[in-house]
C-alpha cells in the first residue's frame, strides 16, 4: 500500500510539473499568521492575490481555497482580521483581507459568538462558513461584497438575529443560507442582486417578517425560499423575474397578504407556491406567464377573492390550484389556455358566478373542477375540447342554465359532470362525442327538454344519465350506440314519447331504462341487440315493444314490466326460450309476407279474379271497380283486398305501401290491411300495318348471299312481326323461310341454279291479343358465274450463279374454267417484304441482266391472273431466290510468328494471326526447315494457328518454322505465308540438396513448460535455405501435417495438451540462379514431444447453498453458503445480484466477499443473488484457481402496507337527535348509515338531526405504507318515548298535581320552562296545573326519547248539596299491533274512547273494532276514556310508545356465473325478512345467509314485533354476473370487482396503449396490486421524453402508473411484461436497444428487454411502476474516440479559449471545466458544446482516470483498455461499463486509486447518511473529510448518476488534494 501510494504521489508531482502554472493574484504566496481565537492564537492560512504596490495594500485571502484555513476543532469566540502583516525580503507587508476563500471556515462548528465580516471582503467563497454552527447573533454582509459562493453559510443554524445582505451583492450561490433556520426578521434582496442560485435560502423558517426582493433578480431558482414559513405579509415577485422554478415558495405558509406577479414572468413551475396556505385576496397570473406547473399553487387555501389566469398560459398543470378551497370570486380562465390538467381546479370549492373554458383549451383533465361546487351561473365549453376527464366537474352542482358539449369533445370520462343538479336548461351533446362515460351525467336531476345522443357516440357508460329526472322530452340514441350501460338512464322518469333502440346497439345492461315511466309511445328495440339484461325497462309503459331482429336477444324474466304487447318479426328466432318464457301472453308477430298473390292482371275480355292466395300469415277478400263480369278494352281497373291477420299476427307496424300486386300500384296505410291495387287501362283490337317500301329485285355473282328489305308501320302503336317467303316456280307456290322473322332478309350463299327465285315478306301487327297481316310486293334474284383463279402447275426456281451472270426463272399455269391467263413478273429485294413489277415480264419466262454480288438474295415470283365474265382471279408463284456468289482473296496476316529460346526438355510455341477481308474460311498448315529455310516440309496435323512441338533437345536448336494461311470462298481459294521463326534450345543447370549437420533432438515436459526444437543445414553451392516444420502421430519423418507458420530453424512445440507428438523439418534450398530445377529438399529425422500432465487446484464444492428471503422493507434479509475443497486451498466468495433467476450475468456487489451477505431492504421489489466460491491453490502446477457458482435465490421485499390503528371514537348523546362525537382527530373521516364518507378535521364533531342509525368512523391511510383502518361502527338507538301517568291538581290551590313513573333516567318540564328537570326515581309532586314535556334522557349513545305530553288539569270542585259527583273515568287498557314499516293495529278499544297521534288532533273511536292505523312513524298514541259529560270526566290518558325498528346493514354477494342465480343476502337474521322488488310477499330470514338468488333488486327489512314498527328496507341489488375485462386502453380504469373477478379466474390484464404499447399483468401482479386497495385500478402509460430530455438525449422516456384515487401503488407481486415503442434511428442496431429503470433517486439500472425490428417494439418484465427508458447506449461523450489529429500540445491557463457554448464563466462548474480539458482529461461531446448535465458513464470515468494516470488512451479501443487498466490497479471490478457512475462509485474508485485512505470524520450533518451504500462508506467519509464532495441541500446524494460537470469537479478537488500530500 505504501509503494501505492508513492507512486501516485509522484504520478501527482509529474503532472503538477506539466501542468501551467498560473502567476497571477489567483495563484500567489500563501502563508500563516496567528489570529486569537478563544483568547488563544490559531495559526490561520492566507493566500496572496495582490501584492502591496508602493504605499498601497496588498489584498489576500483567508485559506487557500482547498481547505479550512484553521484547524476545524477550533473553538470560541473569534474575529476575522480586516488585515495582516507578514515579513518579507526584510519588508513588513501589509494586506487587506478581501477574500474569505472556499472552506475556510468550513466545519467549524467550534466558533462562537457573533461574526463579523470586515468591510474590505468583496467575496465569499463557496463553503466558507458552512456548518458554523456555533456562530449567533445577528449575521450582516457588509456593502464591500459582491459575491456569495455556494454554501457559503449552510448549517448555521445558530445565527439567531437578523441577516443584512450589503448593498453591492450580485448573487447569492447555491444554498448560501440553506439551514440557517434560526435567522429572524425581514428578507431583503439588495437592488444589485440578478442571480440567486438553488436553495439558497431553503429552510430558513425563522424568519418571521417580511420578503423584499429587489433589484434586477431574473430567475428565482429551484426551492430559493422553500419551507421559509414564517414570513409574512405580501409577497411581490418583481417586474425582472422571468421564472419562478420548483419548489421556490413551497411551504411558505406564513405570507398572510397578497400575491403579486411580476408581468415578465413567463413560468410558474411545480410546487413553486404549494402550501402557500395564508396568502389572502385575489390571485391574478400575469399575461407573460404561459406555464403553471403541476402543484403550483396547491392548498394556497387562503386566496378568497377572484382567480385570474393570463392570457398567454398554455398549460395549467395537475393539482395546480388543487384545494384552493378559499376562493369565493370569480375564476377567469386565460385565451389561449390548452391544457387544464388532472385535479386542477379540485376541491376550489366557493369559486362562484359563471366559469367559461376558453376556445383555445383542448383537454380538460381529470377531476379538473371536482368538488368546486360554489359556481352557481352558466358554464360554457370551448368548441376545441376535445376529452373531458374523469369527474372533471363532478358534484359542481351549482351551475345552472343549459349544458352544452363542444363540437370537438370527443370523450366525457366517467362522472364527468355527476351530481351536478343545478343545471336546469337543456343537454347539448356535440357530434364528435364518441364515449360517454359511467354516471357522466348521472344526478343531474334538473336538466330539461329532450336528450339527444348524437351519431358518432358509440357507447353510454353505467348510470351515465341516471336520475336525471328532469329531461322531459322525447330520447334520440344516435346510430353508433353499440352498448347502453347498467342503469345508463334509470330514473328518467319524465323523458316521453317514443325510444328506437338503434339497430348499432348490442347490449341494454341491467337497469338501463329502469323508471324511466314517461315513455308513452312505441318502444322499438334495434335488429342486433343480443343482450337485455334485468330489470332494463322496469317502470316502463309504453303503448308496445316492438323487436326488428330476426334472433331474439336475451333476457331475464324482469326485464320488462307492464302488460303492453310486445312484437317480433315473423321467422325469428329465440322469442319462445329462455325468459321469453315470462312474456308469452304478450308476443304478436308482425306480417311479413308482402306480396299478394293470386289476382291476375286483367285483360280486356278475362274474367276477374274473386279470391285471394291464403297465406301462413293472413286471409284476405277482393272487390273490383267497375264491377264488370269480364274486363272491357281501354278501362282502368282496381282491386280493394281487405288482409285479415291470422292469430299470433298484427297489422301493427306494418309501414305505409308495404303491400305489393303483381302488375299494380298498391297502396295501403301504416297499421292498416286495406290494400288498393290499381292496373294499368286494358287494350283495343289490332289494325293491318302498311308496307312503307317493298323488296326489290336482286342480281349479284354466284358465291355470295343477296339481301331483301321491307319497311312497314302500325297505326295504332301495334308490335309488328316479319315472315319472309320464297318461290321456286314464279310465284305459283310460297314456303315461309325459316328465321326470316326480321324487316330485312339475307340469304345463304347463292349459286347460279338459284337464280329466277321470287322472295316476298308477310307483315304482322299484334295489339291486345290480337292480329292484323299486310303482304308485301315480290322481288326477283338474277345470280352470275365468277372466274376461278388458276392453278400454277410449276414455280420458278432457286438460282444460284457466279458475279458477271445472267440468271432465268420459269412457271406454267392453267385456266379450269376456260378463262384467259396473263403473266406479271415481280421482285423483291428485302427477302420478300415488298415486291416491284417487272417492266415487260410479262411472259411465262423471265431472264435477268447480267447480275453482280450486289444482286445476290433477291427475290423473283409470277401473279397469273384469269379473265372470265368481267371478273378475275390470281394466283401467285412461290419466289425463288437468286445467290450471286464473289470469287476468294487472298488473307491478311497481321501478326507472324516469333523467334523463341527455351531449354531443354520444354515444348515450344508459335503463333500466327491473320484475316479474311472478305468473310472467307482460314485454314492454316504449318512447315518446318532444318536447313535454315532451303527446303520446307508440312507438319502433320499442325494446321491451327498456333503449333506447339513436342518436347526439345539441344539438337533441334537453329530449325526454323512458318505458316501457310489459306481462304476459301465460294469454292475459291487464295493463300499468304508467314516469316520464318527461328528456335533456340538451351542446356539445363539445377539447384543443389542442402546437408543436415545437426539434427533435431526430442524433449520431455509438463504442460505449459517451453520445448523448442533446432536443426542446423548447409548448401555449400549457394543458395537460400527455408524450414518447414511438420508435426506427427507417429515415429515417422512422413506424413505429417504442415504447421502453419514454423518456417524457421527453430519450433517452439505446443505443451498445452497431455500427450507425445513427433516433429521434422524439410529443409529447402532455394537457387534462382539455376536454368532447371530452382529448389531442392531434404527431410530431418523424427523426434518426440512428450507432454506431461499438470495438476490443477480443485473446484469448491458447496455443501450449503444461500436460501432465498422474503423480507419487508427494513427488514433484515442474511443470505450465507458453505463450500469445502478437501484437497486444499484458500476459498474466497464473492456475491453477485441479478435482475432475473439466473446465476449468470449479475452485476458484482462492492465489497460482499465473505461466506455471508446481508441484502439491502430499503427498496420494495424482488432481486436474486448467487455467489461465486473461488478456489486458489499456488502448490498446483496447473490452473491454480477454480471457482463454483451457488444456484440463485430471491429476496423479495415487500412493501410494509399495514392498516392504520382502528379509531377508538366516543358518541355522546346530548338530545333526541344530537349528540358529540370525541376522541376522533384530523386524519379520520365517518358516515352515518350509508351516507356519504366526511372527513374530520378536529378532536370532538357536534352532530344534528340524528335518529337511531350507526356511525362508522375509519382512521385514513397515507396513501404510501397505510391503508384505511378497520371500521369502528358505534350504535346510536334512541330512547322509547315514556308512558308516564299523571294526577290533576285535587285542591283549588292548584298545587298539588303529580307525574306519576317518571324515573331517574327521565327528565321532565312544563312547556314554557326552558330548562330540563332530572326525575328522582319516585313521583313528581307539587305541580301547578298546566302542560308538562316528559322524556327519556340522552344517555351514553342513547339519544333522549321523544317527548311525552302530559297536561295537569285544574281543580275542578264537585257539586254538592243534591247535585251530581263528578268522577273520572277509568283509564283504557288498549294495545298495539305494528303490522309494517308505518301500519298497526289498536285493539281492545270500544265505543266512547278517542286517541291521538303524537300531539295530532284526538279522534272518536266509534265501534268495538280494532283500529287500522297507517303512516305511522316512532310516536306516542294516547287512548283517552271519554266523559259521559254529566257524571264523569275523561279518564286519564294510556299512552303507548310506537318505536321503529333501525334499518338493517346487510351485505351481499353479486351473482358469479352466467346463470345468475348464485347470489347472496349476508347477514339476515330471523328477526328480519325480505324479498324480490317484483314479489309481493316477504320470507322471513332463517338466520344464516340467504343463497341462490338470482340477480335483481332485494328489499331487506327488520319485521314488526310488538309495538315496534318494521324498519325501513334496505335495497340491495345483487347485481348480475359481468364477465370479467381482460382488456382496457391506456388510461382507462379497471373496478375493483373486476379484479377480484381476474384474480379469482387466474387470468391476465391487458393494457393496450398506442403504437403498439401495451402492459399485461399475470395473476399474481393483479393479486399484489389488489392486497394494496379495494378501490377502482387505473394503469396509464406516458411519454414523458420531453421532461428528460436534457438528462438522456434521444432516449425514449416512459411513465407506467397504477394509481386507485389518489394512491400510487409502486410495485406488485408477480409478473408485469412492457412493451413499448422504440424506431431505430438511421445508425442503430436492434442489438443495442437497451432498456433502463430510472428509480427515484435517479439511479439508471439496465434491464433485460427484447427487442422486435419488425414491431419496433422493446418488451421486458418489471415489478415497480415507475420511470423508464428506452434507446441505444451511447459511447463516452465526454472522449473522443478516433481523433483525426494528433492532441495539440497543452496551452497556459492564461491562453485557454473556451470552446464550450453550455459552459459560462459564471457557472459553478466553470473552473473545473477549463481544468479538466485543459489537461487532456474531458474532451467536449461536441467541437463546442460540454453537456455538464449528462450522466457519466464508468467506462468515461475509468478512462479520464488512467489518463491522468499517464496512460494515452484513446481511439475506438480506449474504453476496453481503460477497463483492463482499472480492473489490474484494482480500483473496480470491471463491470457495467456503459452504466451510468453514481456518486458514490466514483468517490469509491479515487479512494481505491489513493490507495484506500483512513479518516476519521463522519456523515452525521448529512440527511441521507444512511443511504450511503456498505461499501463506499469509509470512501465517501475521506471524500468528504477532504472536501472532494460536498453535498446538495444537505444530502449527498450516493445514489444520484454523476453528471459530466460534478466528474470534472470531483476530480479537480480530487488531484488538489493528492497536490497536498
Amino acid at each position: 500500500m505504501k509503494k501505492r501510494t508513492i507512486s501516485i504521489l509522484l504520478m501527482v508531482c509529474m503532472l503538477l510539473a506539466i501542468l501551467p502554472v498560473k502567476t497571477s493574484a489567483a495563484r500567489g504566496d500563501i502563508f500563516t499568521v496567528e489570529i486569537t481565537v478563544g483568547g488563544k492564537e490559531v495559526e490561520c492560512t492566507f493566500k496572496v492575490l495582490f501584492e502591496p504596490s508602493g504605499s498601497k495594500h496588498g489584498s489576500v485571502q483567508i485559506g487557500d481555497g482547498s481547505a479550512a484555513a484553521i484547524p476545524t476543532d477550533t473553538a470560541g469566540v473569534f474575529e476575522i482580521p480586516a488585515q495582516v502583516e507578514r515579513e518579507k525580503d526584510g519588508q513588513v507587508l501589509i494586506y487587506d483581507v478581501t477574500d474569505i476563500g472556499n472552506s475556510a471556515f468550513k466545519n467549524c462548528s467550534g466558533l462562537t459568538g457573533n461574526l463579523i465580516i470586515p468591510s474590505e471582503v468583496t467575496y465569499i467563497s463557496s463553503s466558507a462558513f458552512k456548518n458554523c454552527s456555533g456562530l449567533t447573533g445577528n449575521l450582516i454582509i457588509p456593502d464591500s461584497v459582491t459575491n456569495i459562493g455556494d454554501d457559503a453559510f449552510f448549517g448555521c443554524s445558530g445565527f439567531d438575529g437578523t441577516l443584512t445582505i450589503g448593498s453591492k451583492v450580485k448573487t447569492i450561490g447555491y444554498s448560501a443560507f440553506s439551514g440557517c433556520s434560526g435567522l429572524t426578521g425581514n428578507l431583503i434582496i439588495p437592488d444589485l442582486v440578478t442571480t440567486i442560485y438553488e436553495s439558497a435560502f431553503s429552510g430558513c423558517s425563522g424568519f418571521d417578517g417580511y420578503l423584499s426582493i429587489r433589484g434586477n433578480v431574473q430567475t428565482i431558482a429551484y426551492g430559493t425560499f422553500q419551507d421559509c414559513s414564517k414570513l409574512k405579509g405580501d409577497l411581490i415577485i418583481p417586474d425582472s423575474v422571468t421564472i419562478i422554478n420548483n419548489y421556490a415558495f413551497s411551504g411558505c405558509s406564513g405570507f398572510d397578504g397578497s400575491l403579486s406577479i411580476g408581468r415578465n414572468v413567463n413560468t410558474i413551475a411545480i410546487y413553486a407556491f404549494n402550501g402557500c396556505s395564508s396568502l389572502t385576496g385575489d390571485l391574478t397570473i400575469p399575461d407573460s406567464v404561459t406555464k403553471i406547473g403541476n402543484f403550483a399553487f396547491r392548498n394556497c387555501r387562503g386566496f378568497n377573492g377572484n382567480l385570474t389566469i393570463g392570457d398567454k398560459v398554455e398549460t395549467i398543470g395537475e393539482c395546480a390550484f388543487n384545494d384552493c378551497s378559499g376562493f369565493e370570486g370569480r375564476l377567469k380562465l386565460g385565451a389561449n389556455v390548452k391544457t387544464i390538467g388532472n385535479y386542477a381546479f379540485s376541491g376550489c370549492s366557493k369559486l362562484s358566478g359563471e366559469l367559461t373554458i376558453p376556445d383555445s383549451v383542448t383537454s380538460i383533465g381529470v377531476s379538473a373542477f371536482s368538488g368546486c361546487r360554489g359556481f352557481d351561473g352558466t358554464l360554457t365549453i370551448g368548441d376545441k375540447v376535445e376529452t373531458i376527464g374523469e369527474y372533471a366537474f363532478y358534484n359542481c352542482r351549482g351551475f345552472t342554465g343549459s349544458l352544452s358539449i363542444g363540437a370537438n369533445v370527443k370523450t366525457i370520462g366517467n362522472s364527468a359532470f355527476r351530481g351536478c343538479s343545478g343545471f336546469d336548461g337543456t343537454l347539448t351533446i356535440g357530434d364528435k362525442v364518441e364515449t360517454i362515460g359511467a354516471s357522466a351525467f348521472n344526478g343531474c336531476s334538473s336538466l330539461t327538454g329532450e336528450l339527444t345522443i348524437p351519431d358518432s357516440v358509440t357507447s353510454i357508460g353505467a348510470s351515465a344519465f341516471s336520475g336525471c329526472s328532469g329531461f322531459d322530452g322525447t330520447l334520440t340514441i344516435g346510430d353508433k350506440v353499440e352498448t347502453i350501460g347498467a342503469s345508463a338512464f334509470n330514473g328518467c322518469s319524465s323523458l316521453t314519447g317514443d325510444l328506437a333502440i338503434p339497430n348499432s346497439v348490442t347490449t341494454i345492461w341491467n337497469n338501463a331504462f329502469s323508471g324511466c315511466s314517461g315513455f308513452d309511445g312505441t318502444l322499438t328495440i334495434g335488429a342486433n341487440v343480443e343482450t337485455i339484461g334485468t330489470l332494463a325497462f322496469s317502470g316502463c309503459s309504453p303503448d308496445s315493444v316492438i323487436f326488428l331482429g330476426t334472433t331474439a336477444p336475451s333476457v331475464a324474466s324482469d326485464s320488462f314490466s307492464g302488460t303492453y304487447p310486445i312484437y317480433y318479426p315473423s321467422g325469428g328466432t329465440g322469442y319462445n326460450t329462455g325468459g321469453w318464457t315470462s312474456y308469452s301472453g304478450r308476443m304478436v308477430c308482425d306480417i311479413t309476407i308482402a306480396t299478394i298473390t293470386g289476382v291476375t292482371i286483367p285483360v280486356t275480355g278475362a274474367t276477374p279474379d274473386m279470391t285471394v292466395d291464403e297465406t301462413t300469415q293472413y286471409t284476405a277478400t277482393i272487390s273490383w271497380t267497375p264491377a264488370d263480369t269480364t274486363f272491357k278494352g281501354s278501362t282502368v281497373y282496381t282491386a280493394t283486398i281487405t288482409i285479415m291477420p291470422k292469430k299470433g299476427y298484427t297489422l301493427k307496424g306494418v309501414p305505409a305501401d308495404f303491400f305489393t300486386v303483381a302488375g299494380a300500384v298498391t297502396t295501403n296505410e301504416a297499421d292498416s290491411g286495406v290494400v288498393t291495387a290499381v292496373f294499368p287501362e286494358t287494350d283495343a283490337n289490332a289494325v293491318a300495318p302498311t308496307i312503307n317500301t317493298h323488296p326489290s329485285d336482286v342480281t349479284i355473282l354466284e358465291g355470295n348471299a343477296a339481301t331483301f328489305e321491307v319497311s312497314a308501320s302500325a297505326s295504332d302503336g301495334g308490335i309488328l312481326t316479319y315472315q319472309w317467303q320464297r318461290s321456286i316456280d314464279n310465284g305459283a307456290n310460297w314456303t315461309d323461310i325459316s328465321g326470316a322473322t326480321s324487316a330485312n332478309y339475307t340469304t345463304g350463299v347463292l349459286t347460279a341454279g338459284d337464280s329466277g327465285s321470287k322472295y316476298r315478306c308477310i307483315v304482322t301487327n299484334t295489339k291486345n291479343s290480337t292480329t292484323a297481316t299486310t303482304t308485301s310486293n315480290e322481288a326477283t334474284l338474277t345470280v352470275n358465274a365468277v372466274a376461278v383463279a388458276p392453278t400454277i402447275n410449276t414455280h420458278p426456281s432457286n438460282a444460284t450463279i457466279l458475279e458477271g451472270n445472267t440468271a432465268a426463272f420459269e412457271v406454267s399455269a392453267s385456266a379450269l374454267d376456260g378463262g384467259t391467263l396473263s403473266y406479271q413478273w415481280q421482285k423483291s429485294t428485302d427477302n420478300g417484304a415488298s415486291w416491284s413489277n417487272i417492266a415487260g415480264a410479262t411472259s411465262a419466262s423471265y431472264t435477268t441482266g447480267v447480275l453482280t454480288t450486289g444482286d445476290s438474295g433477291s427475290k423473283y415470283r409470277c401473279i397469273v391472273t384469269n379473265t372470265k365474265n368481267s371478273t378475275t382471279a390470281t394466283a401467285t408463284s412461290n419466289a425463288a431466290t437468286l445467290t450471286v456468289n464473289a470469287f476468294a482473296v487472298a488473307p491478311t496476316i497481321d501478326t507472324n510468328p516469333s523467334d523463341v529460346t527455351i531449354l531443354e526438355g520444354n515444348t515450344a510455341t508459335f503463333e500466327v494471326s491473320a484475316i479474311a477481308s472478305d468473310g472467307g474460311t482460314l485454314s492454316y498448315q504449318w512447315q518446318k526447315s532444318t536447313d535454315n529455310g532451303a527446303s520446307w516440309s508440312d507438319i502433320a496435323g499442325a494446321t491451327s494457328a498456333s503449333y506447339t512441338t513436342g518436347v526439345l533437345t539441344t539438337g533441334d536448336s537453329g530449325s526454323k518454322y512458318r505458316c501457310i494461311v489459306t481462304n476459301t470462298k465460294n469454292t475459291t481459294t487464295a493463300i499468304a505465308t508467314s516469316n520464318a521463326a527461328t528456335l533456340t534450345v538451351n542446356e539445363l543447370t539445377n539447384a543443389e540438396t542442402p546437408t543436415i549437420t545437426a539434427q533435431p533432438e526430442g524433449k520431455t515436459v509438463s504442460i505449459g513448460d517451453t520445448a523448442t526444437l533446432s536443426i542446423t543445414a548447409t548448401v555449400p553451392a549457394g543458395g537460400t535455405i527455408t524450414y518447414q516444420w511438420y508435426s506427427n502421430t507417429t515415429n515417422s519423418n512422413n506424413g505429417g501435417t504442415i504447421i502453419e507458420g514454423a518456417t524457421s530453424s527453430t519450433y517452439t512445440a505446443p505443451t498445452s495438451t497431455a500427450g507425445t507428438t513427433y516433429y521434422y523439418c524439410v529443409v529447402t534450398n532455394t537457387d534462382n540462379s539455376k536454368t532447371g530445377t530452382k529448389t531442392a529438399s531434404t527431410t530431418s529425422s523424427a523426434v518426440a514431444v512428450q507432454v506431461n500432465e499438470l495438476t490443477n487446484a480443485e473446484a469448491p464444492t458447496i455443501t450449503a447453498q444461500p436460501e432465498g428471503k422474503t423480507v419487508s422493507v427494513g427488514g433484515t434479509a442474511i443470505l450465507s453458503i458453505t463450500a469445502t475443497v478437501p484437497a486444499g486451498g484458500t476459498i474466497t466468495y464473492q456475491w453477485y445480484k441479478n435482475t432475473s433467476n439466473s446465476n449468470n450475468g449479475g452485476s458484482i456487489i462492492e465489497g460482499a466477499t465473505s461466506s455471508t451477505y446481508t441484502a439491502p431492504t430499503s427498496t420494495a421489489g424482488t432481486t436474486y443473488y448467487y455467489c461465486v466460491v473461488t478456489n486458489t491453490d499456488n502448490s498446483k502446477t496447473g490452473t491454480k484457481v477454480a471457482s463454483t457458482t451457488s444456484s440463485a435465490v430471491a429476496v423479495q421485499v415487500n412493501t410494509i402496507i399495514k392498516k392504520e390503528e382502528k379509531p377508538n371514537a366516543a358518541f355522546t348523546a346530548t338530545g333526541p337527535d344530537t349528540g358529540t362525537l370525541s376522541g376522533v382527530t384530523s386524519g379520520m373521516k365517518y358516515k352515518i348509515n350509508n351516507g356519504e364518507w366526511i372527513n374530520i378535521n378536529t378532536d370532538t364533531v357536534n352532530l344534528t338531526g340524528l335518529s337511531a342509525c350507526t356511525i362508522t368512523i375509519v382512521r385514513k391511510g397515507n396513501g404510501t405504507t397505510t391503508i384505511d383502518s378497520d371500521e369502528q361502527i358505534i350504535t346510536v338507538t334512541k330512547a322509547a318515548t315514556p308512558s308516564v301517568t299523571k294526577r290533576d291538581c285535587t285542591t283549588i290551590a292548584n298545587n298539588d298535581g303529580k307525574l306519576i313513573g317518571v324515573t331517574a333516567a327521565m327528565e321532565y318540564k312544563l312547556s314554557s320552562a326552558s330548562n330540563w328537570t332530572s326525575g328522582t326515581g319516585s313521583d313528581i309532586t307539587g305541580l301547578t296545573s298546566g302542560t308538562y314535556y316528559v322524556r327519556v334522557k340522552a344517555n351514553s349513545t342513547t339519544l333522549a326519547s321523544d317527548m311525552q305530553i302530559i297536561t295537569i288539569a285544574v281543580y275542578s270542585a264537585p257539586t254538592t248539596g243534591g247535585g251530581i259527583i263528578i268522577t273520572q273515568e277509568s283509564t283504557p287498557n288498549a294495545t298495539f299491533t305494528a303490522t309494517g314499516p308505518d301500519t298497526g293495529t289498536l285493539s281492545g278499544v270500544t265505543n266512547g274512547m278517542k286517541y291521538r297521534i303524537g300531539n295530532g288532533s284526538w279522534i272518536d273511536i266509534t265501534s268495538g273494532s280494532d283500529i287500522s292505523l297507517t303512516g305511522l312513524t316512532a310516536c306516542t298514541i294516547s287512548v283517552v276514556r271519554k266523559g259521559n259529560g254529566f257524571t264523569t270526566t275523561d279518564s286519564i290518558a294510556q299512552t303507548i310508545t310506537v318505536s321503529k325498528a333501525a334499518m338493517p346493514t346487510t351485505i351481499k354477494s353479486d351473482c358469479t356465473t352466467i346463470a345468475n342465480n348464485d347470489g347472496k343476502l349476508i347477514g339476515i337474521t330471523a328477526a328480519m325478512e325480505y324479498k324480490l322488488s317484483t314479489a309481493s310477499s316477504w320470507a322471513s330470514g332463517t338466520g344464516s345467509e340467504i343463497t341462490g338468488l338470482a340477480s335483481g333488486t332485494y328489499y331487506v327489512r327488520v319485521k314488526a314485533n310488538g309495538a315496534t314498527l318494521a324498519s325501513d328496507a334496505q335495497i340491495i341489488t345483487i347485481d348480475a354476473y359481468i364477465a370479467p375485462v381482460t382488456e382496457i386502453q391506456n388510461g382507462d380504469s379497471i373496478t375493483s370487482t373486476d379484479l377480484d373477478k381476474l384474480i379469482s379466474s387466474g387470468e391476465t390484464l391487458t393494457v393496450e396503449g398506442d403504437n403498439g404499447a401495451k402492459i399485461v399483468f399475470d395473476t399474481e401482479a393483479l393479486k399484489g396490486i389488489g392486497e394494496q386497495t379495494s378501490g377502482e385500478i387505473k394503469v396509464e402509460m406516458k411519454d414523458v421524453s420531453s421532461e428528460y430530455q436534457e438528462k438522456f438525449p434521444g432516449k425514449q422516456v416512459f411513465s407506467l402508473m397504477v394509481s386507485s384515487g389518489n394512491d400510487t401503488i409502486l410495485s406488485s407481486g408477480g409478473s408485469v411484461t412492457v412493451s413499448l415503442p422504440y424506431e431505430l434511428n438511421e445508425a442503430e442496431s436492434t442489438q443495442d436497444v437497451t432498456v433502463w429503470y430510472l428509480a427515484s433517486d435517479g439511479t439508471m439500472t439496465e434491464i433485460p428487454g427484447t427487442y422486435d425490428p419488425v414491431m419496433n417494439i422493446v418488451t421486458f418484465t418489471v415489478t415497480n411502476f415507475d420511470i423508464y427508458a428506452v434507446g441505444v447506449a451511447e459511447p463516452d461523450p465526454g472522449l473522443d474516440p478516433e481523433p483525426e489529429t494528433e492532441p495539440e500540445p497543452e496551452q497556459e491557463p492564461e491562453s485557454w479559449i473556451n470552446p464550450f457554448n453550455d459552459v459560462k464563466e459564471k457557472d459553478w462548474f466553470y473552473e473545473a471545466v477549463r481544468f479538466t480539458n485543459q489537461n487532456g482529461l474531458f474532451a467536449g461531446t461536441s467541437s463546442n458544446t460540454f453537456s455538464p448535465s449528462i450522466p457519466m458513464t464508468r467506462a468515461m470515468f475509468w478512462t479520464a482516470l488512467g489518463r491522468l494516470d499517464g496512460n494515452n488512451f484513446s481511439g475506438s479501443g480506449a474504453f476496453d483498455a481503460a477497463r483492463i487498466w482499472a480492473m489490474n490497479a484494482g480500483i473496480t471490478d470491471g463491470t457495467n461499463p456503459n452504466n451510468n457512475i453514481t456518486r458514490e462509485q466514483m468517490i469509491s474508485i479515487l479512494w481505491r486509486y489513493a490507495g484506500s485512505p483512513k479518516s476519521e470524520a463522519n456523515l452525521i450533518k448529512f440527511s441521507d447518511a444512511d443511504s450511503v451504500s456498505n461499501y463506499a462508506v469509509e470512501a465517501i467519509v475521506w471524500a468528504v473529510e477532504n472536501g472532494i464532495i460536498v453535498g446538495m441541500d444537505g444530502a449527498l446524494r450516493p445514489k444520484d448518476n454523476a453528471t459530466r460537470a460534478q466528474a470534472a469537479a470531483i476530480l479537480q478537488r480530487f488531484i488538489e488534494v493528492m497536490q497536498s500530500r
